[in-house]
């Protein structure tokens, strides 16, 4: 028979006790990884968000840089589009750049206008450098050309543009000044040009100025039909007995007037614009001429060409800076660009196109001073391209980030341009993407 064990009983660990414990240990343990994660995550996470917005803030700030360079080239484009000087233009592109932001801020970019540009600088750019500093964007006229196989759209700022397929240089010389008729003052010179391309008329006209610049109408402006020696005014014209006018019938409408109309030549002028301060006075003169006359041999030893005179009156340069007395003689119209515009007439079609150029102060002898009283106004569409203007611009970008942590990001800097070209055919602008950009540093 066997008997129990009297063995003493051994204390049976409590389970909960050992369990509630180990939990605990484990739930301290993982709080610790947890917070550890934290703390190494955050600041990657935060940085990843940085990161993002600044990126997406980039993004925007292109998108934005590039459609206002868009509109700032089609509006700059759209106004040169029949041609002349870039000055005007330029500053519609600049209006049209202000007019449009960058996260914010208005774009502000520079009309690069060369104030005195060199023969080989046809489209008067300044650089064709594109810095940071601001403001940090500009404007590059030039034409399209496509005779490049490579490269079939070609930009050359070196190009002088146009859509009408004519040269017509006009020129002013006047040394003293004067308000009396000096029948050689102006000069018109048909270059180049096709055969069904006839000049219509060429109009002058004086800027709005204080007092009031004017053409003396009481003054009846002359053709130069005396027999003259050849001189660098008719540029040595090779006529047995030269005159300062050629493949035009110069006689006068009546008693040595060239009133309009005139039905015993081809040239008569006329008056618009009046100004204050007597009848006789008018800002715009206009030299007319009998259709299909004033023709081009475009050979500019033969061409036709014709000088004239008209009393121009209080035409200055305001001082200061400085006072170059430029009164009324051939400075003055450089130095305040006054506008030109030639009419052409088509005998293919009956119809007119209008171009139009300024003035611009030449230094003749080349002595660096621009005051030998000669400027010149060029109307120029031969052998170049379709008219085109390059937009482009950098600009900081500042991060947003940095208004919600202090932390300094950038700024960085996005850059875009935009190219716009004028379609002669249909008279309107248009963006184009383009092959090849050719723009050398202008002289200075």
């Amino acid at each position: 028979m066997l008997k129990s064990s009297h063995c003493p009983k051994q204390p049976v660990p409590d389970a909960r006790v050992s369990t509630s414990g180990a939990t605990s240990h484990k739930r301290s343990r993982r709080r610790g990884i947890s917070t550890l994660w934290i703390v190494i995550w955050v600041p990657v996470l935060l940085l990843m968000l940085a990161i993002v917005v600044n990126v997406a803030n980039l993004w925007l700030a292109r998108v934005e840089l590039e459609n206002a360079l868009e509109a700032t080239a089609l509006a700059a484009v759209k106004e040169w589009g029949s041609g002349g000087s870039t000055a005007g233009p330029r500053d519609v592109g600049v209006t049209y750049a202000l007019a449009n932001c960058v996260r914010s801020t208005p774009l502000a970019i520079a009309t690069n206008l060369h104030p005195n540009p060199a023969a080989d600088n046809p489209n008067e750019n300044l650089t064709c450098v594109l810095g940071k500093s601001p403001p940090s964007g500009n404007l590059i006229f030039g034409a399209i050309t496509e005779d490049d196989p490579l490269n079939p759209i070609t930009f050359n700022a070196g190009v002088a543009a146009g859509c009408i397929p004519a040269e017509v240089l006009i020129d002013v010389y006047n040394e003293d000044g004067g308000t009396n008729v000096d029948p050689r003052k102006f000069g018109i010179f048909y270059d180049a040009g096709p055969a069904h391309l006839s000049i219509q008329s060429v109009s002058l006209t004086l800027p709005v100025m204080s007092p009031s610049a004017y053409f003396d109408a009481g003054q009846p402006p002359e053709v130069s039909i005396a027999t003259v020696g050849a001189d660098l005014l008719n540029r040595n014209n090779p006529d047995p007995e030269p005159k300062d006018v050629r493949g035009l019938d110069w006689d006068p409408a009546s008693g040595g007037l060239w009133t309009c109309p005139n039905g015993n030549g081809d040239i008569c002028f006329s008056f618009s614009n009046p100004v204050s301060g007597g009848s006789d006075r008018y800002r715009t003169l206009t030299i007319h001429f009998t259709n299909e006359e004033f023709t081009t041999t475009n050979d500019p030893l033969t061409t036709d060409f014709v000088r004239f005179g008209a009393s121009v009156n209080r035409l200055k340069t305001p001082p200061p800076p400085p006072d170059p007395g430029d009164n009324n003689d051939g400075d003055a119209f450089g130095n305040l660009s006054v506008p030109v515009q030639v009419v052409f007439y088509n005998s293919n079609t009956g119809t007119t196109t209008t171009a139009s150029a300024v003035f611009v102060n030449i230094d003749k002898d080349g002595d660096g001073d621009f005051d030998d009283g000669w400027s010149e106004a060029l109307v120029s569409g031969a052998g170049g391209g379709a008219p085109a203007v390059w937009a482009r611009a950098i600009v900081p970008v500042v991060s947003p980030w940095c208004h919600f942590c202090g932390i300094d990001f950038g700024p960085y800097y996005v850059s875009a341009a935009a190219t716009a070209v004028y379609e002669c055919a249909t008279g309107r602008p248009r963006l184009i993407r383009v092959d090849k950009y050719i723009c050398d540093e202008p002289t200075p």
